[in-house]
Order: structure tokens, then C-alpha cells, then sequence
């Protein structure tokens, strides 16, 4: 049982970091997107 939650464990701290990562992501290619709009107008 203890092996199963310390499993479970990581791989829900993995699934929360790689989201954090993805979310990171996500706001920096949306900035790039905006700074290139400003830049057409």
C-alpha cells in the first residue's frame, strides 16, 4: 500500500508541473501573439 501511494504521489506532483509547464507555455506564445498584432496595426 505505501509503495502504491507514494506512486500515486509523484505522479500527481509529475501531472501538476507538467500542467504548470504547459500553462507557462501557453501564456508566453500568447504574448508572442499580441506583440505581433501590436507590431501589424
Amino acid at each position: 500500500i505505501l509503495t502504491f501511494r507514494s506512486c500515486s504521489a509523484t505522479l500527481f506532483r509529475l501531472g501538476r508541473s507538467l500542467h504548470l509547464l504547459r500553462s507557462i507555455h501557453w501564456r508566453s506564445r500568447i504574448k508572442e501573439h499580441l506583440q505581433v498584432k501590436n507590431k501589424a496595426e
